[in-house]
Protein backbone atom coordinates (compact mmCIF):
# COMPACT_ATOMS: atom_id res chain seq x y z
CA UNK A 1 0.00 0.00 0.00
CA UNK A 2 2.93 2.34 0.76
CA UNK A 3 4.26 2.00 -2.80
CA UNK A 4 0.96 2.97 -4.39
CA UNK A 5 0.65 5.96 -2.08
CA UNK A 6 4.15 7.14 -3.12
CA UNK A 7 3.22 6.62 -6.79
CA UNK A 8 0.04 8.65 -6.30
CA UNK A 9 2.02 11.43 -4.56
CA UNK A 10 4.65 11.40 -7.31
CA UNK A 11 1.90 11.46 -9.92
CA UNK A 12 0.32 14.48 -8.27
CA UNK A 13 3.71 16.20 -7.91
CA UNK A 14 4.56 15.43 -11.52
CA UNK A 15 1.19 16.76 -12.67
CA UNK A 16 1.73 19.97 -10.71
CA UNK A 17 5.20 20.36 -12.26
CA UNK A 18 3.81 19.88 -15.76
CA UNK A 19 1.00 22.32 -15.03
CA UNK A 20 3.47 24.95 -13.79
CA UNK A 21 5.65 24.41 -16.86
CA UNK A 22 2.66 24.84 -19.20
CA UNK A 23 1.54 27.93 -17.31
CA UNK A 24 4.98 29.51 -17.57
CA UNK A 25 5.07 28.81 -21.32
CA UNK A 26 1.64 30.40 -21.76
CA UNK A 27 2.66 33.45 -19.75
CA UNK A 28 5.95 33.81 -21.61
CA UNK A 29 4.11 33.58 -24.92
CA UNK A 30 1.88 36.49 -23.94
CA UNK A 31 4.62 38.79 -22.70
CA UNK A 32 5.61 40.33 -26.01
CA UNK A 33 2.82 42.12 -27.81
CA UNK A 34 5.15 43.91 -30.22
CA UNK A 35 4.92 47.12 -28.22
CA UNK A 36 5.99 45.87 -24.79
CA UNK A 37 9.43 45.63 -23.31
CA UNK A 38 9.73 41.84 -23.09
CA UNK A 39 13.28 41.84 -24.42
CA UNK A 40 14.72 44.35 -21.96
CA UNK A 41 17.47 42.73 -19.92
CA UNK A 42 18.20 40.04 -22.51
CA UNK A 43 21.19 39.72 -24.81
CA UNK A 44 20.69 41.50 -28.13
CA UNK A 45 20.69 39.12 -31.07
CA UNK A 46 23.51 39.73 -33.52
CA UNK A 47 22.71 40.79 -37.05
CA UNK A 48 24.54 41.61 -40.27
CA UNK A 49 22.87 44.15 -42.57
CA UNK A 50 23.99 46.35 -45.47
CA UNK A 51 24.12 50.13 -45.16
CA UNK A 52 23.41 52.74 -47.84
CA UNK A 53 26.96 52.34 -49.22
CA UNK A 54 26.57 48.54 -49.34
CA UNK A 55 28.94 48.01 -46.39
CA UNK A 56 28.12 45.15 -44.04
CA UNK A 57 27.30 46.33 -40.52
CA UNK A 58 27.29 43.82 -37.67
CA UNK A 59 25.98 44.47 -34.18
CA UNK A 60 28.80 42.38 -32.72
CA UNK A 61 31.34 44.75 -34.29
CA UNK A 62 29.87 47.55 -32.16
CA UNK A 63 30.48 45.76 -28.84
CA UNK A 64 31.85 48.18 -26.27
CA UNK A 65 29.60 50.98 -27.56
CA UNK A 66 26.10 51.96 -26.54
CA UNK A 67 23.97 51.27 -29.62
CA UNK A 68 20.58 52.77 -30.38
CA UNK A 69 18.71 50.78 -33.03
CA UNK A 70 15.59 52.23 -34.62
CA UNK A 71 13.38 49.76 -36.48
CA UNK A 72 11.30 51.80 -38.91
CA UNK A 73 9.44 49.03 -40.66
CA UNK A 74 8.17 49.43 -44.20
CA UNK A 75 8.16 53.01 -45.34
CA UNK A 76 7.87 54.89 -48.58
CA UNK A 77 9.22 58.05 -47.01
CA UNK A 78 13.00 57.97 -46.78
CA UNK A 79 13.48 60.39 -43.91
CA UNK A 80 14.61 59.33 -40.47
CA UNK A 81 12.22 59.80 -37.55
CA UNK A 82 12.85 63.08 -35.69
CA UNK A 83 13.67 61.12 -32.52
CA UNK A 84 16.44 59.22 -34.30
CA UNK A 85 17.81 62.42 -35.84
CA UNK A 86 17.81 64.03 -32.38
CA UNK A 87 19.74 61.08 -30.92
CA UNK A 88 22.29 61.33 -33.73
CA UNK A 89 22.60 65.08 -33.17
CA UNK A 90 23.21 64.57 -29.44
CA UNK A 91 25.56 61.56 -29.63
CA UNK A 92 26.92 61.72 -33.18
CA UNK A 93 30.32 63.02 -32.09
CA UNK A 94 30.60 60.59 -29.17
CA UNK A 95 32.66 57.57 -30.23
CA UNK A 96 31.08 55.56 -27.40
CA UNK A 97 27.61 55.68 -29.05
CA UNK A 98 26.32 54.42 -32.40
CA UNK A 99 22.87 55.23 -33.80
CA UNK A 100 21.41 52.83 -36.40
CA UNK A 101 18.17 52.93 -38.38
CA UNK A 102 16.85 49.66 -39.85
CA UNK A 103 14.23 49.65 -42.61
CA UNK A 104 12.37 46.68 -44.08
CA UNK A 105 13.26 47.36 -47.66
CA UNK A 106 16.14 46.77 -50.01
CA UNK A 107 17.07 50.47 -50.02
CA UNK A 108 16.57 50.61 -53.77
CA UNK A 109 15.94 54.30 -53.16
CA UNK A 110 19.29 54.58 -51.34
CA UNK A 111 20.18 57.88 -53.03
CA UNK A 112 16.91 59.42 -51.86
CA UNK A 113 17.50 58.06 -48.38
CA UNK A 114 21.08 59.42 -48.33
CA UNK A 115 19.82 62.87 -49.20
CA UNK A 116 17.15 62.68 -46.51
CA UNK A 117 19.48 61.46 -43.76
CA UNK A 118 21.62 64.55 -43.42
CA UNK A 119 22.06 63.60 -39.77
CA UNK A 120 24.39 60.80 -40.96
CA UNK A 121 22.44 58.08 -39.22
CA UNK A 122 23.75 54.66 -40.27
CA UNK A 123 20.79 53.41 -42.31
CA UNK A 124 20.54 49.64 -42.82
CA UNK A 125 18.43 47.44 -45.10
CA UNK A 126 16.44 44.49 -43.74
CA UNK A 127 14.65 43.48 -46.98
CA UNK A 128 13.34 40.16 -45.63
CA UNK A 129 12.35 41.70 -42.26
CA UNK A 130 14.36 38.91 -40.64
CA UNK A 131 16.06 41.16 -38.07
CA UNK A 132 12.82 42.98 -37.27
CA UNK A 133 11.20 39.59 -36.62
CA UNK A 134 14.11 38.52 -34.39
CA UNK A 135 13.59 41.66 -32.32
CA UNK A 136 9.82 41.09 -32.32
CA UNK A 137 9.08 44.45 -33.88
CA UNK A 138 5.63 44.62 -35.40
CA UNK A 139 4.18 47.43 -37.46
CA UNK A 140 5.04 50.07 -34.87
CA UNK A 141 8.41 51.80 -35.27
CA UNK A 142 10.48 50.90 -32.21
CA UNK A 143 13.74 52.11 -30.66
CA UNK A 144 16.15 49.89 -28.72
CA UNK A 145 19.13 50.88 -26.60
CA UNK A 146 21.77 48.17 -26.23
CA UNK A 147 24.53 48.51 -23.65
CA UNK A 148 28.27 48.05 -24.09
CA UNK A 149 28.01 44.34 -23.25
CA UNK A 150 25.23 43.66 -25.76
CA UNK A 151 22.28 43.66 -23.33
CA UNK A 152 19.02 45.36 -24.35
CA UNK A 153 18.39 48.10 -21.79
CA UNK A 154 15.43 49.83 -23.45
CA UNK A 155 12.73 48.87 -25.92
CA UNK A 156 10.34 51.69 -26.67
CA UNK A 157 7.68 51.89 -29.36
CA UNK A 158 7.59 55.34 -30.94
CA UNK A 159 3.88 55.77 -30.19
CA UNK A 160 3.97 54.05 -26.79
CA UNK A 161 1.92 55.52 -23.95
CA UNK A 162 4.74 54.77 -21.50
CA UNK A 163 6.35 58.18 -22.00
CA UNK A 164 8.44 60.17 -24.40
CA UNK A 165 10.73 57.92 -26.41
CA UNK A 166 13.46 60.54 -26.74
CA UNK A 167 13.59 61.24 -22.99
CA UNK A 168 13.71 57.50 -22.29
CA UNK A 169 16.55 56.98 -24.78
CA UNK A 170 18.57 59.94 -23.51
CA UNK A 171 18.16 58.81 -19.91
CA UNK A 172 19.17 55.22 -20.72
CA UNK A 173 22.16 56.18 -22.89
CA UNK A 174 23.41 58.79 -20.40
CA UNK A 175 23.09 56.28 -17.54
CA UNK A 176 25.04 53.64 -19.47
CA UNK A 177 27.78 56.11 -20.38
CA UNK A 178 28.01 57.32 -16.77
CA UNK A 179 28.32 53.77 -15.42
CA UNK A 180 31.06 52.91 -17.90
CA UNK A 181 32.89 56.17 -17.17
CA UNK A 182 32.61 55.64 -13.41
CA UNK A 183 33.89 52.07 -13.74
CA UNK A 184 36.84 53.24 -15.84
CA UNK A 185 37.62 56.03 -13.36
CA UNK A 186 37.53 53.59 -10.44
CA UNK A 187 39.83 51.17 -12.25
CA UNK A 188 42.21 54.03 -13.09
CA UNK A 189 42.24 55.12 -9.44
CA UNK A 190 42.99 51.60 -8.23
CA UNK A 191 45.81 51.21 -10.73
CA UNK A 192 47.35 54.57 -9.81
CA UNK A 193 47.29 53.61 -6.11
CA UNK A 194 49.12 50.37 -6.88
CA UNK A 195 52.20 52.23 -8.18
Amino acid sequence: MGASRRAAQFGLGGAVAVLLLCLSILIAGDIDTGTGNALEGTRALNFHLRDLDNHLVSLSDLRGKVVSVYFGGDTDTPQVQPQVAALQKTYGDDSRVKVLAVYNDDLKNADTRKAATSEHVATLADPTSEVSKLYKVGQTPTLFVIDQEGIIRLRHAIDSPKGDVLDSCHHTIDSLLAVKTTSASLAQGVLSNVK
